[in-house]
């Protein structure tokens, strides 16, 4: 069995245990997170890989977020001061890849992930629980508020998004690969 493929079947697992837990059958879920209900039993089986997007609205509708579905419920120890490559998260997509840098634990405040977001079309907006820092380390970026002008970041350029702020963040040229550090905040339920 490949490694996405395992990956993809414990995402699907852990998101089924998260669903019961909250006590909501595949309909509900998929009703408020407006996706269809095959396309969560596809998940939960392994058999469908979600977009990050989509998979943020699931993890939303069960009342949390990316950070809080990779969590670790340890607190941070003396000897626990190193996160090693091979023991982190990965997430990823057709257009988007997230390495989980620093995860979420008890007394840790904030989340760090290494992002990479490839050359598509602008996606949807997607509104966070969390506030949102980043800084560009290659590539040109867009990055665009909704009823803002859209903004073009370049490296080295940071940003701050507040909670609650609609936002998507795309490539600025269609065959340059966007690389940057993004840092979220405990989430604001």
């Amino acid at each position: 069995m490949s490694d996405q493929l395992a990956n993809e079947q414990a995402l699907g697992i852990r998101l089924r245990t998260l669903r019961k837990q909250a006590k909501l059958s595949i309909r509900q879920l998929s009703k408020l997170a407006g996706v269809s209900a095959s396309y969560v039993t596809g998940v939960e089986s392994g058999r469908i890989s979600p977009t990050i997007s989509t998979f943020r609205k699931l993890l939303t509708a069960l009342g949390t977020d990316l950070g809080g579905f990779f969590a670790e419920d340890t607190a941070l120890g003396v000897e626990d001061h190193i996160f090693r490559a091979e023991a982190m998260h990965l997430l990823n997509d057709a257009h988007r890849r997230y390495t989980f840098v620093l995860p979420r634990r008890t007394n840790i405040h904030v989340e760090v992930v290494d992002e990479r977001i490839l050359p598509a079309d602008a996606p949807e907006y997607e509104v966070l629980a969390s506030d949102l820092a980043g800084y560009v380390l290659e590539g040109d970026m867009v990055l665009d508020i909704k009823d803002q002008p859209p903004q073009r970041l370049h490296p080295f350029d940071a940003f701050y998004i507040p909670a609650g702020t609609p936002v998507r963040g795309f490539c600025a040229h269609s065959d340059t690969p966007v690389h940057l550090i993004t840092i979220y905040t405990p989430p604001r339920y």
